[in-house]
């Protein structure tokens, strides 16, 4: 008995099946790469970015005085210059405490092209100016909307001319001109019958007069008869002869 299970072929053993998951468990899973985080106060962030902090601020407590004061020339400079000249204020040089605000446009800008006079943001012409704090509450609606983001635009190919291939002018007028002469002779050859049929309508209309003409001078009398036919035909024939030869 021993010998009769010896002599058996043995089975080979079979790989696990879970060999090949365990293999790619193994391997790192990829990261995926973040795009690096804005920063919430940065200029860009603040005018295009939906989520900006300007939408959730009130905007007009902004303009206080304690926060116009820290600004620099340079900066009310930068600001005045979106202005109106109607909002403009201005204050002298040696006097900083002291705003003049002009009541007509000639008057701001006598003051403007005065050197000892500096144009300012004041808060308290921001205060009063409703067309102004209309404008900012459309633009805060327009950024919360998300319509002042930059949009990324793909860039527009050049196209380049190529200069003129001779080959296909050639071919072209080689073509083009067969053409051009053929319809030249089928005009020609449709024009001949219409010449021949105008000659015969006239030589028609020659006739015809001449015959009417006869009739009528030949009926009051009543010898004349014949001679009146007989004129009228003769004439009528000579003119419809006339005709044909003109043409």
């Amino acid at each position: 008995m021993s010998q009769e299970t010896s002599s058996r072929p043995k089975r080979s053993i079979k790989p696990s099946k879970y060999t090949e998951t365990a293999e790619m468990e193994l391997t790192p899973k990829r990261r995926l790469t973040r795009a690096p985080r804005k920063n919430k106060w940065e200029l860009e962030t603040l005018l295009h970015d939906p989520k900006s902090e300007l939408t959730k601020r009130e905007l007009k407590a902004l303009m206080s005085d304690e926060v116009l004061s820290q600004l620099t020339d340079e900066d009310h400079r930068e600001l005045v210059k979106l202005l109106p000249a109607a909002d403009w204020t201005f204050r002298p040089q040696h006097e900083k405490e002291t705003e003049i605000q002009p009541k007509s446009i000639e008057q701001a800008e006598e003051l403007n092209a005065n050197p000892e006079y500096t144009k300012v943001v004041s808060s308290s012409t921001m205060t009063n100016n409703t067309i102004f704090w209309n404008a900012v509450n459309e633009w805060k609606t327009m950024l919360a909307a998300g319509m002042l983001q930059k949009k990324e635009v793909a860039p527009v190919e050049k196209v380049t001319s190529k200069p003129p291939e001779k080959w296909k002018d050639d071919q072209y007028e080689e073509y083009w001109g067969e053409r051009l002469q053929r319809a030249q002779h089928a005009k020609e050859a449709l024009a001949e019958p219409l010449q021949a049929k105008d000659g015969a309508t006239e030589t028609k209309r020659g006739r015809g007069r001449g015959r009417g003409r006869g009739r009528g001078r030949g009926r009051p009398r009543g010898t004349s008869q014949g001679r009146g036919r007989g004129r009228g035909r003769g004439r009528g024939r000579g003119r419809g002869r006339e005709a044909e030869v003109q043409e």
